[in-house]
Protein backbone atom coordinates (compact mmCIF):
# COMPACT_ATOMS: atom_id res chain seq x y z
CA UNK A 1 0.00 0.00 0.00
CA UNK A 2 3.34 2.68 0.90
CA UNK A 3 4.52 1.62 -2.69
CA UNK A 4 1.25 2.85 -4.21
CA UNK A 5 0.95 6.20 -2.37
CA UNK A 6 4.68 6.78 -3.50
CA UNK A 7 3.78 5.84 -6.83
CA UNK A 8 0.36 8.01 -6.64
CA UNK A 9 2.84 11.12 -5.33
CA UNK A 10 5.42 10.63 -8.52
CA UNK A 11 2.76 11.06 -10.92
CA UNK A 12 1.33 13.93 -8.91
CA UNK A 13 5.08 15.48 -9.01
CA UNK A 14 5.82 14.60 -12.77
CA UNK A 15 2.31 15.73 -14.05
CA UNK A 16 2.95 19.04 -12.09
CA UNK A 17 5.91 19.56 -13.51
CA UNK A 18 4.97 18.92 -16.64
CA UNK A 19 2.15 21.35 -16.97
CA UNK A 20 4.24 23.88 -15.12
CA UNK A 21 7.31 23.04 -17.51
CA UNK A 22 5.50 22.47 -20.28
CA UNK A 23 7.03 26.27 -21.72
CA UNK A 24 10.25 25.47 -21.30
CA UNK A 25 10.11 21.26 -22.53
CA UNK A 26 8.44 22.86 -25.69
CA UNK A 27 11.35 25.45 -26.23
CA UNK A 28 13.84 22.77 -25.23
CA UNK A 29 12.95 19.65 -27.40
CA UNK A 30 11.39 21.79 -30.13
CA UNK A 31 8.56 20.35 -30.01
CA UNK A 32 6.74 23.33 -32.08
CA UNK A 33 8.16 22.49 -35.33
CA UNK A 34 6.81 19.17 -35.52
CA UNK A 35 3.56 20.06 -35.47
CA UNK A 36 1.09 19.87 -37.58
CA UNK A 37 -1.33 22.98 -38.63
CA UNK A 38 -4.39 22.27 -41.35
CA UNK A 39 -4.45 25.80 -42.04
CA UNK A 40 -0.87 27.28 -42.59
CA UNK A 41 -1.42 29.08 -45.89
CA UNK A 42 -3.69 31.38 -43.69
CA UNK A 43 -1.26 32.24 -41.48
CA UNK A 44 1.75 34.68 -41.75
CA UNK A 45 5.15 33.42 -40.92
CA UNK A 46 4.77 34.93 -37.67
CA UNK A 47 1.87 34.12 -36.63
CA UNK A 48 2.32 30.49 -37.95
CA UNK A 49 5.07 30.22 -35.63
CA UNK A 50 3.51 32.10 -32.28
CA UNK A 51 0.25 29.70 -32.94
CA UNK A 52 2.69 26.03 -33.29
CA UNK A 53 4.22 27.29 -30.08
CA UNK A 54 0.86 27.75 -28.30
CA UNK A 55 -0.98 24.54 -29.84
CA UNK A 56 1.96 22.67 -28.60
CA UNK A 57 2.52 24.01 -25.40
CA UNK A 58 -2.10 23.28 -24.82
CA UNK A 59 -1.20 19.89 -25.82
CA UNK A 60 2.36 19.36 -23.76
CA UNK A 61 -0.24 20.38 -20.33
CA UNK A 62 -3.04 18.12 -21.60
CA UNK A 63 -0.77 15.30 -21.34
CA UNK A 64 0.88 16.63 -17.82
CA UNK A 65 -2.89 17.30 -16.81
CA UNK A 66 -3.69 13.42 -17.17
CA UNK A 67 -0.52 12.51 -15.45
CA UNK A 68 -1.16 14.22 -12.61
CA UNK A 69 -4.91 13.66 -12.80
CA UNK A 70 -4.27 9.47 -12.76
CA UNK A 71 -2.16 10.42 -9.85
CA UNK A 72 -5.42 12.03 -8.07
CA UNK A 73 -7.17 9.19 -8.76
CA UNK A 74 -4.72 6.60 -7.57
CA UNK A 75 -4.55 8.43 -4.61
CA UNK A 76 -8.04 9.06 -3.88
CA UNK A 77 -8.02 5.17 -4.33
CA UNK A 78 -5.64 4.39 -1.98
CA UNK A 79 -7.19 6.58 1.05
CA UNK A 80 -10.65 6.08 1.02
Amino acid sequence: MIGFKILAFALIAIGAYIVYGANFLVKKFELGKKTDVKEAEEFTQEALESYRHTKTVVNVKMIGFFVLLAGVILLFYICR
